[in-house]
């Protein structure tokens, strides 16, 4: 039953997918014509390529010797041939290549195509030179993908060399789980500062919430500790102690298929952020899973508790759960007037606005985005010194450029200025295609009376090219013509 309801999930989304392609189906968003139920492409493809190895494992490896096994072998054809029809559709060419290797696992092992090899009689030569000729292949069909969308390429590499930076510097245990967007841009900034880089780099600079490569991100996150826990987790649940064939295990097509995705899963993960997307990361735990419940081998430890000890321990976790609810509860109302802040702040309403995020902040203070809101909110409300109180609790759980800028505006209004050069200094090093942060620190040079630095930094404004062009872009370039004429 729980398997058909897995293949049924991925078929729907399929399914909602190729309707909204034609333009059958209600619900699209306004920025991609393909996100499935999702709101973003990335992770509406990064789900769908979780089935496709999964579903084609059971039509291609399961019998019909049963009704059962014709429904879920079916259920797979049919599932494999509308994600099949989806994914070239978004253009997610790790996908591509990770649904590629899933794919060639489930044959492989129909074919058992590496031992058929070994047993080939030939020379070591000649078989170096095939797979020799196979690795180059596969280098040059990567190298065609990487060609479809070079920028795209180009900003994950500066995205892993920054990492490798944070890895580097938190070596053990890393910056903290799910700390890696909140601390990102420290490190571009200190990246970007530390010498003179590449133009391109900085042209593809941004802000960034994952590091589209899974691995290195738990490794940046959780440090070696917590990495090498998860690839012992891989490990055991792909390892074979001998190969095992169809007629050999009950059940063994679906271990199979189950470790097929798996593979998939992580070969989409050194490309995207798969398992940052809680929809996936639930397909991969029922995927081992599915590997755990249908292996032979079964390890159980049974721990006898006397009737004293239950009902102490049931007292124990009651207690718990009431306190777990209190304090869910209490969140729920913080995050709730947090909202009703932001939405009174965008009306200009920033009394009321403040009023919220003040009562909401002994409950979400090291929220690093509600800091950001409340003293961006402080900023416009012309409260300078508490805005910049607020920013910088901020700074120990947020990143955001915008963050710096907001910082700027207000040392700049209370004239102190070295502060706010810094400040402002800090947002452009941290992603320095963005023409606002420089564009705001030419205002406080001619605020603080330094007309040359202000020529210089407009010149350089209008010599470059916002990553994204738009009427802001061409704004503020002709307001800097209007300072070099000064």
């Amino acid at each position: 039953m729980l398997l058909c309801i897995f293949l049924v999930v991925g078929l729907l989304q399929s399914l909602i997918g190729l309707f909204q392609v034609y333009n059958l189906f209600g619900y699209s968003s306004p920025f991609y014509s393909l996100t499935g139920s999702f709101d973003n492409l990335a992770p509406y493809s990064g789900f769908i390529v979780t089935f496709l190895p999964f579903a084609f494992g059971l039509y291609f490896l399961t019998s019909s010797n049963s009704t059962e096994n014709k429904i879920l072998k079916y259920l797979g054809l049919v599932l494999f041939c509308s994600g099949i029809l989806v994914l070239p559709l978004t253009k997610i060419r790790g996908d591509w290549l990770a649904s590629i290797g899933g794919l060639l696992v489930i044959i492989n092992y129909r074919y058992r195509l590496n031992e058929k090899f070994c047993l080939l009689k030939l020379n070591s030569a000649v078989k170096i030179l095939i797979i020799g000729s196979i690795l180059a292949s596969l280098v040059f069909s990567i190298y065609g993908l990487y060609k479809i969308r070079p920028a795209s390429a180009y900003g994950r590499i500066l995205m892993w060399k920054v990492t490798a930076n944070m890895i580097e510097e938190n070596p053990m245990f890393g910056i903290g789980f799910n700390k890696y967007g909140d601390f990102y841009n420290n490190y571009q900034s200190a990246y970007f500062s530390a010498e003179k880089r590449d133009d391109y780099e900085k042209y593809v600079a941004d802000n960034v919430d994952y590091a589209h490569n899974d691995l290195l991100e738990i490794f940046a996150e959780l440090g070696v500790i917590g990495f090498g826990l998860f690839i012992l987790i891989l490990f055991y649940t792909l390892k074979t102690d001998k190969v095992k064939y169809l007629e050999e295990v009950r059940n063994n097509h679906i271990i199979v298929a189950a470790k097929a995705s798996i593979i998939c899963i992580v070969i989409s993960s050194q490309f995207t952020f798969s398992l940052q997307i809680l929809a996936t990361m639930l397909n991969f735990v029922f995927l081992l899973s599915l590997i755990s419940a249908f292996d032979e081998k079964k390890y159980f430890t049974l721990i006898e508790i006397n009737p004293f000890r239950q009902k102490v321990i049931g007292i124990i976790g009651l207690f718990l759960l009431v306190i777990l609810t209190i304090h869910t509860t209490e969140s729920y109302k913080a995050n709730k007037k947090w909202q009703n802040a932001k939405l009174l702040s965008g009306y200009m309403k920033y009394d009321s606005a403040i009023k919220y995020y003040s009562e909401s902040y002994e409950k979400l203070n090291s929220n690093g985005r509600f800091l950001l809101n409340y003293g961006g909110t402080l900023s416009l409300a012309g409260n300078y010194n508490k805005a910049i109180e607020i920013l910088k609790e901020a700074q120990n759980y947020n990143s955001s450029n915008n963050l710096y800028i907001l910082l700027g505006n207000s040392y700049t209004e209370l004239k102190r200025f070295d502060e706010a050069e810094k400040s402002y200094l800090k947002a452009i090093s941290s992603i320095p295609n963005r023409l606002y942060p420089k564009y705001k620190l030419t205002q406080m040079f001619l605020k603080s009376d330094r007309l040359n630095d202000a020529k210089e930094l407009a010149l350089d404004i209008c010599k470059s090219n916002a990553k994204v062009p738009s009427t802001a872009e061409n704004e503020i370039k002709a307001e800097m013509k209007k300072i070099l004429e000064l």
